[in-house]
C-alpha cells in the first residue's frame, strides 16, 4: 500500500471527520466532484514546509523541493466532535461534519476517472534538460500528522538536506507543532505533477460519490431547527441519501429520577 504514509491497518477503517460549510457540502453532491487545496492556500507556515524551507546543498540554495507546486490535500480528524472544532470550522452556525473512513477517501481517488486516465495515458508536458521527454505524473496518499516540538521540526528541516526523495517531502506534508495535538488530524494528498514550474494556486478536482465515501453528516448544534429541516430537504432532492443528523453535545442532560447516594437518605431534586 504506498498510498499508506503511517497509519496502521486497524486504523484504515475507522471513522474520521472533517467540517465544512453547507455551501461547499451542497456543491459536493451537486456536482458530484470532491475538491483538494494547494497547500499554498494554508495560513500556517508550519504546516506546509516545503514552500518555505530552502535548502543549502554543497554551498548553492535550492529554490525549492520539487513537490511543493504539485501537491494538493485535505484535512481530516480522528476527533469524533469537540466544542472547539465547530466554532472554528463552523463559524456561522451552520456548517456540517462529515464522517467518512481513510480507505474509503484513498479508495475515492484511486477509483476517480480522473486519476485512472492519468495513468492510463499520461500528458506529455515537455523535455527535460536532458533531452528525455516528460509526462504528466500522478499519486495519492493518506496518513496522519506528526505533531513535534520547534526543536524535532528544525532537526526534521536538517535532514532534508542528506535526504530530499520524494517520500521525504511529501511526509513534510504531515507535520505540525505541538499546540495542534488536540486536533488528531490525517491528511488526504495529491501529488500531480505536470511539468509546470510555477506555482499551482488552484485545486486538484476529481469525480466523486457521495454516497459511497461519506456514511453520514452531522449539522451544528447551533442550527435552529426550521434551517436544519430546510437544508436537509435540499440535500435529500439533490441526491444524498445517507444519514442527516443534528449534534445535540450542547442539548439539556436528562438530570431527572437520579438515585439517591448509598446510605444517603436525602435525594437530589431538579428545579
Amino acid at each position: 500500500m504506498e498510498w499508506n504514509l503511517n497509519l496502521k491497518t486497524t486504523e484504515l477503517n475507522k471513522p474520521i471527520y472533517r467540517i465544512i460549510s453547507f455551501d461547499r457540502f451542497y456543491a459536493t453532491v451537486v456536482k458530484k466532484k470532491n475538491k483538494l487545496n494547494s497547500p499554498s492556500s494554508w495560513d500556517d507556515p508550519f504546516e506546509n514546509l516545503i514552500k518555505n524551507v530552502r535548502i543549502i546543498k554543497n554551498n548553492r540554495q535550492n529554490s525549492r523541493l520539487a513537490t511543493c507546486d504539485s501537491a494538493y490535500a485535505q484535512c481530516w480528524s480522528f476527533s469524533n466532535e469537540n466544542d472547539l472544532l465547530w466554532r472554528v470550522y463552523s463559524k456561522t452556525g451552520d456548517g456540517l461534519r462529515i464522517r467518512s473512513t481513510p480507505l474509503k477517501l484513498i479508495n475515492s481517488i484511486l477509483n476517480s476517472n480522473q486519476y485512472k486516465q492519468i495513468l492510463s495515458d499520461p500528458e506529455h508536458v515537455g523535455v527535460d534538460p536532458d533531452n528525455d521527454q516528460i509526462f504528466e505524473e500522478i499519486g495519492c496518499y493518506i496518513g496522519k500528522v506528526e505533531y513535534k516540538s520547534m526543536t524535532a521540526i528544525k532537526k526534521y528541516i536538517q535532514n532534508l538536506a542528506r535526504d530530499s526523495s520524494f517520500s521525504t517531502q511529501i511526509k513534510t506534508l504531515l507535520i505540525k507543532r505541538e499546540p495542534f495535538r488536540d486536533e488528531k488530524e490525517l491528511r488526504l494528498i495529491v501529488w500531480h505533477f505536470t511539468g509546470v514550474l510555477f506555482d499551482f494556486d488552484w485545486p486538484f478536482i476529481y469525480d466523486f460519490d457521495v454516497n459511497e465515501s461519506f456514511d453520514e453528516i452531522v449539522f451544528d448544534p447551533r442550527i435552529s431547527e426550521p434551517k436544519f429541516n430546510g437544508f436537509s430537504n435540499v440535500l435529500r432532492t439533490a441526491g444524498y441519501e445517507n444519514n442527516i443528523l443534528k449534534s445535540d453535545i450542547y442539548d439539556t442532560p436528562e438530570l431527572i429520577n437520579i438515585p439517591p447516594i448509598e446510605n444517603e437518605s436525602s435525594t437530589v431534586e431538579i428545579v
